[in-house]
Formats: C-alpha cells, sequence, structure tokens
C-alpha cells in the first residue's frame, strides 16, 4: 500500500474514479445481463408454459361438454336429435385435437414430453371406448349405452380426465419454478446495486 500513498493527489483521484468507473460498468452490465435473461424467462415461461396450461384448460372444458354430449345422445329420441348431438361431438372432438396440437409445439421439455406421449395414448384408448357408446346410441339401444356408459366408459373417462389434471399439475409446477428463478435472478440484481451503492458512497 505504501507505493499507493506516495502516489500524487490528482494520480489518486483518478485511480478511485477509474475503480468506480469500472465497478460501474460491471453492475450495468450485469444488471442488463440479468434483465435480459429474466426477460427471455418470462417469455419461455409463457410460451411453454402459459399458453399450454391455456390449451390444457380448453381441452378440459371440451371433455366436460363433450360428456355432457354423449349423454344426451344415449337419451336422444329421435334419429334428427341423435344426428345433431353427433355432430357437436364431433366438433368438440376437433376443438380438443387443435388444443393438442398447440401443446405438441410448445413442448420442449423432456419429462413434459412424457407425460405428454402417455396422455395421448390414453387419449386413443378412450376414443375407442367413445366410439363404441356412440355406435351403441346412434343404433337407439339406449339401455345398453346406458350400461356402458356406467361402466368401461365411466373407467376410461376417469383415467383420461386424471391424466388430463396430471398434465396440468405438472405445468403448473414447471412455471412455478421459471418464475422462482427469474424471482432469483431480480433478488441477486438488486444485492449487487446494493453493494455497488455502499461502495461508491464509502469510495
Amino acid at each position: 500500500m505504501k507505493w499507493f500513498l506516495d502516489l500524487k493527489l490528482g494520480t489518486k483521484l483518478i485511480s478511485a474514479f477509474l475503480v468506480i468507473a469500472i465497478i460501474g460498468a460491471y453492475v450495468g452490465y450485469e444488471g442488463m445481463t440479468s434483465l435480459k435473461e429474466s426477460d427471455d424467462n418470462d417469455t419461455i415461461m409463457y410460451e411453454q408454459n402459459v399458453k399450454m396450461i391455456s390449451a390444457i384448460s380448453d381441452i378440459r372444458g371440451n371433455f366436460q361438454r363433450q360428456r355432457v354430449h354423449l349423454l344426451e345422445l344415449i337419451l336422444a329420441k329421435t334419429d334428427n336429435e341423435r344426428r345433431e348431438l353427433k355432430k357437436k361431438i364431433t366438433e368438440r372432438t376437433d376443438e380438443i385435437t387443435k388444443s393438442y396440437d398447440e401443446i405438441e409445439k410448445k413442448i420442449q421439455i423432456s419429462n413434459v414430453k412424457d407425460e405428454y406421449n402417455t396422455l395421448i395414448d390414453i387419449r386413443k384408448d378412450f376414443h375407442s371406448v367413445m366410439e363404441k357408446l356412440q355406435e351403441l346410441a346412434m343404433n337407439g339401444k339406449t339401455n345398453e349405452a346406458l350400461a356402458y356408459w356406467k361402466g368401461e366408459f365411466d373407467q376410461s373417462r376417469t383415467k383420461y380426465m386424471n391424466e388430463q389434471i396430471k398434465m396440468d399439475d405438472l405445468l403448473v409446477d414447471r412455471a412455478g419454478e421459471r418464475n422462482k428463478l427469474n424471482s432469483d435472478l431480480s433478488d441477486s440484481s438488486i444485492m449487487l446495486m446494493l453493494y455497488a451503492t455502499i461502495f461508491s458512497f464509502l469510495s
């Protein structure tokens, strides 16, 4: 430190200003980097989590409405009513498929992809059961359709619905993790700026 004490006052001041400037530049760089990373994380959270959560919500809503149409189809009295309800069921299926397509485009995380594939497999099984139920109902076999509804169809529906909930929970957890990461980045930036402010004040 003697070499520093022996320096001229002007040199000392310039050195101090340079140190403060370097620290300021570092803080600024770290702040901008953290903000950029936080912005990227927000984008990822929106694209990969929020949009998929919204799509799953749409699937669950259309699934429940489709279930109502299926029961109405079983209880329908005329062929015309059955045709109209069959059309509504098909429309719900198309809407659900669009939502699944939207989810598939957004998936980048392996465990989410695995859960999605499981959900799709269960959906295929459910569709086979649903097709048989519709066939019974369209042929006016009300009693057989009701028995099938309460038995095999209900088991398949429950399994499918539970997997939808599982997928939804996974996406919510992922969004929570991403949000925590953003909070940690924000806290780090605040602490860094606080230390820099204290150092500048003491200098």
